[in-house]
């Protein structure tokens, strides 16, 4: 019974080294899929920074090109009241030559 009972003590301690070795099997599969989770993370977390990146050049880019057009029309129109201006005063001119001529 002693022999039995060595038996029984080795089974018992077999098995349970058995159900440690799946506990820490599992327990590396779960470090290995947190650790592609990680992974993942920074991957996606690079991606966010770098689409950000382009995002505000983009709109930095509009906003220059903007600028630029309003400044365009600005001057465009700057130059149509100057060329107004001119035009009333050759007309106010003009009408005072013929008011004068009467």
């Amino acid at each position: 019974t002693k022999e039995k009972n060595t038996l029984l003590e080795y089974i018992r301690g077999y098995e349970e080294s058995e159900g440690l070795r799946r506990i820490i099997k599992d327990r590396e599969a779960e470090l290995l899929e947190l650790h592609n989770q990680e992974v993942t993370i920074k991957k996606l977390r690079a991606q966010v920074a770098e689409t950000e990146l382009l995002a505000m050049a983009k709109v930095e880019k509009s906003a220059s090109s903007n600028q630029e057009e309003l400044t365009s029309l600005l001057t465009q129109w700057k130059m149509r009241e100057y060329e107004l201006q001119q035009e009333l005063q050759r007309a106010l001119s003009e009408q005072r030559r013929a008011e004068g001529e009467i």
